[in-house]
């Protein structure tokens, strides 16, 4: 069966209108996505060693709109408070300490763990 350029033209429009009218995927729209596990959900992260490098890291994912930083671990105890008041200024959420970064991962809150 050979088409013709009227005939394509013609399934073109066709097939335009029916998607431009919703008609081809009803069960899909903007409201739906919100019902989408895992599509609106924050990241629960926690972090180990917050001294220089891994303050500055610590801090870039607590200023993300979606992360929030729920533990922080470091053997030394006054980084880990300084660290966490310093989050405590970016974030709403508060922060718990740990020495023994084990701890941390034994919880099944956290969904990343920044080393």
């Amino acid at each position: 069966m050979e088409n013709s350029r009227r005939d394509f033209i013609k399934k073109t429009v066709t097939t335009t209108s029916i998607v431009a009218a919703g008609g081809v995927l009803p069960g899909i729209s903007a409201a739906s996505y919100r019902r989408i596990k895992g599509a609106n959900e924050r990241f629960l992260v926690s972090i180990m060693g917050v001294n220089s490098r891994g303050a500055a890291l610590g801090q870039t994912f607590a200023s993300q709109s979606n992360c929030d930083l729920i533990h922080v671990c470091d053997v030394d105890s006054r980084a880990l408070e300084s660290f966490r008041k310093t989050i405590a200024g970016i974030q709403d959420t508060p922060t718990i300490g740990f020495k023994d970064f084990r701890k941390s991962l034994e919880s099944k809150d956290i969904d990343a763990f920044i080393i």
